[in-house]
């Protein structure tokens, strides 16, 4: 594992770290430019394809990943995809995937199998392994496996890089005669493998005592890492120690080389913590990067004669190394007091981390500081660089947490990436004239860094360049720079002043994010686009300016700056991005330009100050969330150009008292205008087909309401607890009603539901306390669970001649329920459907008694059996006097009447005694004198 992955590790703990610290929600996982987020996953797309990239690491137990991502088919899975995902435990790959990464699921310490859809052109699983189609290449061997031992099945003929990457419960592990390639990482920290077993007749692979050789033996491959022994002696004839062949083996304190070995290989003896001698023979040619990157007991080291190549990082973090000794004659290299030099001494290669001193000077000689020079040397607190140096290279400094002060001279034209990486005592620092860029992470995590020169020579600042120097408190920017990476000033949080030259083009993402001290900045005429993130969490911030070479502003480009008052958005842009002024809760106005024809989803959200927003004519989309909470803004104009609003985009505007939607509106997303509390007034164009789920949800002040001829559904709680709604017209063309679509609609007295609805949803008017009377058309064939619970003014309910299915808790402790028509279709009645309708007297029922016997009719429902059933009930023309629907004059029709003069019922029109279309105490004194036969 290279020494830049080594540190990537590094670095997403540290990212970790300081994120939790802010607002980031659930587990955290990285965001790369260009990558999309939906949900667990980030991805990118190309030629319509989506490939995973990322998931968030808390995602945890069994997951399936999905086919597509907003339309894309997922058909690759990339590098280190799931990595850290700890508690993921199993996984299930579909069809559509066709490509994924050998390390796509590295330390998912937890899984225990992977599952390939059966329909999977690329690829299979056995007993949770994943294999390619044919299954001639391991894949993946869950690291979560409980088992202690592993078969490779015949026929596999290549073992994938990481295929048993931390597989922590594995000891041993055999393979087959067919396995003809092995690649790197195979049994990458397999904590307690002790034995690698190789099927005798396998032409390219052996085993010796558990460790795994080429077939000539000329190639020592792997060392299992479980071994205990303290010693071992690579045998005679091995001319090759493999890459990474004894990484991690930490229980090793002394490997004995042969004099065959002539090249020892990338981190062959990396993280082998214990190693405290090792004797390099005189055969040895070359030694490859990272040979003994973090051997941290190894104390001292001979390099001989015959060594005529030492690659970058070979010693680093060798934490104990006191002294590097070369043979005399080495042509190559030499040492001067334990120091690592090029033969001329023109390159510094290794200054010992484990010297004590406190103080070096590199000698005039030297022209360059090789990669990784002083890497973790903790004890040193200043140096001395000759005006002879020109290069200092990549990692040069890393982690001298102690160094205090150091002085580049002016002839260094190249600092690399890295160079003072954490380097938390570094104070102040000049950059030389002649370089002309700032490296990716070159003085990151440089926390006590109060004062950086950056000359007129330099045109780059890359990526992290100064991430977390959170002790800088102003920076100049000369006017050679044409470009600022991401992330180069994120989380410098004493950052108040920054002066962006004009020549500056792009601001990248997370250029300036969390620097929550800057109140005011300046973006210079150059610059077309303000990258994703780029000032998020800038809670300073109170004033910017964008000039109008601006076109695009980025995804949460003004996140959580909380304190920004004011901003002018030039008439160049073209979309504001989603959650692009999310939190900016101290926004008053904003005005947006005619350019725009996007707002990004939660572009607005939790703007809670915002009063005031013009949208002009050539927006078309408002985007999910968009105005989400924005709780002081009292109206909008939505313009005729506007075709679709997102889903919660003005949720928890609770300020609004009306809102019209133009006719130009085809789409309203769910939610769109719930816990608008204020609204009173909306007015829904004939161009919408549908109301959506929650739409309407909350507005606790609407108080009537039209639904256009055009709508086909309501959806689920799309009037949820809208209490002042007295009226609402649905039209003939709405088919369906959702669940809780009503309910909670105390003011609610009438509601015709038109023959054209077939399906009723759960509790769809379930608490409508005021509601008298309901006639359920014979349209509907499917009434929900709840559907008219707790409706305590209901009087009356006539059920149409298709409803099957009386559901559970349907007409529950409907109070004041006397009279319900059922017809002979019904053959199911729920539990507690009719459960505290306690003045229920008369069920009408078009069917005869012996169907209704049959009826199947669960608990909860006495005062529905108690009552009175009028069998073969068929519902009469108006018969004048009939007042409650039984097909006969009596006493109930006179109650009945009078309880319709009292509020208590609906007005009807038998109850018109004289004819004057007035219902009064006339009609009920000529019903009285009806029933009594006092009129001739």
């Amino acid at each position: 594992m290279s020494i830049v992955k080594n540190i990537r590790h590094l670095i997403s703990f540290l990212l970790c770290v300081a994120l939790v610290a802010t607002l980031m929600p659930m587990g955290v996982f990285t965001v790369s430019a260009g990558d999309i987020v939906e949900y667990h996953y980030t991805y990118t797309v190309s030629n319509g394809e989506a490939t995973i990239t990322g998931c968030d690491t808390s995602i945890s137990g069994d997951v399936t990943i999905p086919s597509t991502l907003d339309g894309y088919p997922v058909t690759s899975i990339g590098d280190e995809a799931f990595y850290y995902c700890y508690s993921l435990t199993r996984i299930t790959i579909p069809d559509s995937v066709t490509s994924i990464s050998d390390s796509a699921f590295s330390y998912c310490l937890s899984l225990t199998n992977i599952t390939v859809d059966s329909k999977n052109i690329a690829y299979t699983s056995i007993d949770g392994v994943l294999f390619n189609k044919n299954k001639s290449k391991i894949i993946c061997y869950p690291a979560g496996k409980t088992a202690s031992s592993y078969v490779i099945p015949d026929g596999v003929t290549s073992i994938g890089n990481c295929a048993f990457f931390y597989c922590s419960n594995l000891t041993n592990i055999t393979i087959p005669d067919s396995v003809t390639s092995i690649n790197e990482y195979a049994f990458y920290i397999c904590l307690s493998l002790t034995n690698i077993t190789v099927d005798s007749k396998n032409i390219a692979y052996t085993s010796i005592d558990g460790v795994l050789f080429n077939k000539n033996k000329s190639k020592i491959i792997c060392y299992p890492v479980g071994k205990t022994a303290s010693s071992y002696v690579i045998p005679d004839g091995v001319t090759s120690i493999g890459n990474c062949a004894f990484f991690y083996c930490s229980n090793l304190m002394n490997i004995t080389i042969p004099d065959s070995v002539t090249s020892i290989s990338y981190g062959a003896f990396s993280y082998c913590s214990s190693l405290t001698r090792i004797t390099i023979p005189d055969g040895v040619i070359s030694i490859g990067d990272e040979a003994f990157y973090n051997c941290a007991s190894l104390t001292s080291i001979v390099i001989p004669n015959s060594v005529t190549s030492i690659g970058d990082y070979v010693f680093y973090y060798c934490l104990s190394l006191t002294n590097i000794t070369v043979d005399s004659e080495n042509i190559a290299y030499t040492s001067i007091d334990g120091v690592l030099f090029n033969k001329n001494k023109s390159q510094i290669i290794c200054y010992p981390a484990g010297k004590t001193a406190s103080s070096y000077i590199i000698p005039n000689s030297v022209a360059s500081i090789g990669n990784g020079a002083f890497g973790a040397c903790s004890s040193i607190i200043s140096i001395t660089i000759p005006n002879s140096v020109t290069s200092i290279g990549s990692f040069a400094f890393y982690n001298c947490s102690n160094l205090t002060s150091i002085n580049i001279p002016d002839n260094v034209t190249s600092i690399g990436d890295y160079t003072f990486f954490y380097c938390s005592n570094l104070t102040s620092i000049t950059i030389p004239n002649g370089v002309t860029s700032i490296g990716v992470y070159t003085f990151a995590y440089c926390s006590s860094l109060t004062n950086v020169t950056i000359p007129d020579s330099v045109t780059s600042i890359n990526e992290y360049a100064f991430y977390n120097c959170k002790s800088l408190t102003s920076i100049t920017i000369p006017n050679g720079v044409t470009s600022i990476g991401s992330s180069a000033f994120e989380f410098c949080s004493s950052l108040k002043n920054i002066s962006i030259p004009n020549s500056v083009t792009n601001i990248g993402y997370y250029t300036f994010a969390y620097c929550s001290s800057l109140t005011s900045i300046k973006i210079p005429d150059g610059v077309t686009s303000i990258g994703e993130r780029a000032f998020e969490g800038c809670r300073g911030l109170t004033t910017i300016n964008i000039p109008d070479s601006v076109t695009s502003i980025g995804d949460y480009a003004f996140f959580q700056c909380s304190s920004l008052i004011g901003i002018v958005l030039p008439d160049g842009i073209a979309s504001i991005g989603d959650e692009a002024f999310c939190y900016c809760r101290s926004l008053t106005t904003i005005n947006i330009p005619d350019s725009v024809t996007y707002i990004g989803h939660g572009a607005f959200s939790d703007c809670n100050s915002l009063t005031m927003i013009t949208i002009p004519n050539s927006v078309k989309s408002i985007g999910d969330y968009a105005f989400y909470g924005c709780s002081s803004l009292t109206s909008i104009n939505i313009p005729d150009s506007v075709t679709s609003i997102g889903y919660g985009a003005f949720y928890g505007c609770s300020s609004f008292t009306s809102i019209t939607i133009p006719d130009s509106v085809t789409s309203i997303g769910d939610s769109a205008f719930a816990q608008c509390s204020n609204l009173i007034n909306v007015n829904i164009p004939d161009s919408v087909t549908s109301i959506g789920v929650y739409t309407f949800a909350y507005c606790s002040s609407l108080s009537s309401l039209v639904i256009p001829d055009s709508v086909t559904s309501i959806g689920d709680d799309a009037f949820y607890n809208c209490e002042s709604l007295t009226s609402i017209t649905i039209p003939d063309s709405v088919t369906s009603i959702g669940s809780s679509a009503f309910e909670f609609c105390s003011s609610l007295k009438n509601i015709n539901i038109p023959n054209s609805v077939t399906s009723i949803g759960d509790s769809a008017f379930a608490r409508c306390s005021r509601l008298i009377s309901i006639t359920i058309p014979d349209s509907v064939t499917s009434m929900g669970n709840y559907a008219f619970s707790n409706c305590a003014s209901l009087t009356s309910v006539i059920i149409g001649n298709n409803v099957t299915r009386i559901g559970l808790d349907a007409f529950y402790n409907c109070s004041s329920l006397t009279s319900i028509t059922i017809h002979d279709s019904v053959t199911y009645i729920s539990w507690d459907a009719f459960y505290g309708c306690s003045v229920l007297t008369d069920v009408f029922y078009s069917g005869t008694e012996e169907e209704w016997a049959n009826i199947s009719i669960n608990d909860g429902n006495d005062y529905l059996t108690n009552a009175n059933i009028h069998y073969n009930y068929t519902e009469n023309e108006a018969v004048e006097g009939d007042t409650n629907g039984d097909g006969e004059i009596n006493v109930l029709d006179a109650i009945s009447l009078r309880n319709s003069l009292l509020g208590k019922g609906t007005d009807n029109e038998k109850a018109d005694m004289n004819g004057d279309s007035v219902f009064d105490i006339y009609d009920l004194l000529i019903l009285k004198a009806m029933i009594f036969n006092n009129v001739p």
